[in-house]
């Protein structure tokens, strides 16, 4: 069951192609998707009414934002792209500090898997 009122996804990523791209295919599945390049704007935008959180592994101030998320709004789930793999142990740090929920490595191929772990966090048990 999607959950009513919280489709609404804040990307953040340093490189505009990329934010770009997520914004496109998932506002093509009826998500809202905002964007922002850095941890300051995102931090900037951070509200309530975000359902999920994507994020790039390296940007400016990104330590800061996503301290912010897990403080301010624990509930909201964290997915976190990335080109390292995800047994990186810098990676696995980020993952256990943030409480991400789920990592996802670049290239993203297929890009199904995108869509899923989206939806995986947009769905509830009954």
């Amino acid at each position: 069951m999607i959950i009513m009122g919280e489709k609404k996804i804040l990307v953040v990523d340093d490189k505009e192609v990329n934010r770009d791209l997520y914004r496109d295919l998932l506002k093509r599945k009826g998500y809202d998707v905002h964007s922002a390049e850095d941890g300051r704007k995102a931090m900037s935008m951070l509200s309530r009414e975000y359902g999920l959180v994507i994020t790039d592994y390296d940007y400016p101030e990104r330590d800061e934002f996503l301290e912010s998320v897990v403080i301010s709004y624990p509930t909201t789930p964290i997915i976190m792209i990335t080109g390292h793999s995800a047994t990186d142990k810098k990676v696995v740090e980020a993952k256990n500090r943030f409480r991400i929920k789920e990592v996802i490595q670049k290239p993203i191929t297929p890009i199904n898997r995108l869509f899923e772990a989206v939806e995986r966090h947009y769905t509830t048990s009954p």
